[in-house]
């Protein structure tokens, strides 16, 4: 991700294409012993900058030995 962050690419790793895990091995020509476990998209950002997106604090997404709500 920093390599192509210095080639001025953004990336994102995603699994959401598991549910159709045959089609995407059929547009992707991949041969049968090939294992699908990620996907990572690689673009050009859109607009001038780049800047981290917004998040929330660790606080309110990291639990500690029960679910918090």
């Amino acid at each position: 991700m920093l390599a192509l962050r210095l080639r001025s690419l953004v990336c994102a790793v995603t699994a959401l294409h598991l549910a159709r895990v045959q089609e995407a091995a059929e547009v992707l020509r991949l041969p049968e012993y090939v294992t699908q476990a990620g996907l990572m998209a690689v673009a050009y950002p859109k607009g001038p900058s780049f800047r981290p997106a917004p998040r929330r604090g660790v606080g309110e997404v990291v639990h500690q030995d029960f679910w918090r709500s």
